[in-house]
C-alpha cells in the first residue's frame, strides 16, 4: 500500500517559475548563467496564463529539461504563493495530505 496524489500546474510547470520571476531576477544558476535579467517583473495580464513561451524570451537559451530544476532551486515559494495560483495551493494542499497521511500511518488518494 502507499499514497499517492495527482497535481497539474494549469497550464504547465514554468507558470509556476514566471510566478515567481522577481524572486528569481538577477541571480544566477547554479552553472553561472543568469536566471532572469534584473529588471524583470512577473508579466500583467491572467497569472496562470505565462510560462514556457514568457521563460524563453526572458530566460537566455532556456530549455526546459536543463533549467527547470536550475530555477527551482532559486524559487522564492512565497513570492509563488503571493500569486494565488490556484494550482500551486493544490499542490501544497496535496502535499500537506501525504505528509498528514505518513505522520497518521495511512494511505490516501488524492483526488479521491
Amino acid at each position: 500500500m502507499f499514497s499517492a496524489s495527482v497535481v497539474f500546474a494549469c497550464s504547465e510547470y514554468e507558470t509556476w517559475l514566471v510566478a515567481g520571476a522577481e524572486s528569481l531576477a538577477g541571480r544566477h544558476l547554479s552553472d553561472g548563467r543568469l536566471a532572469l535579467p534584473v529588471h524583470v517583473k512577473f508579466p500583467a495580464g491572467d497569472v496562470e496564463s505565462h510560462g514556457k513561451r514568457w521563460l524563453e524570451q526572458n530566460c537566455a537559451s532556456y530549455r526546459p529539461t536543463r533549467d527547470q530544476g536550475l530555477l527551482t532551486e532559486l524559487l522564492d515559494l512565497q513570492s509563488v504563493r503571493a500569486k494565488k495560483l490556484r494550482s500551486f495551493a493544490r499542490l501544497e494542499h496535496a502535499i500537506d495530505q501525504l505528509l498528514e497521511a505518513v505522520a497518521k500511518d495511512r494511505h490516501i488518494s488524492t483526488p479521491g
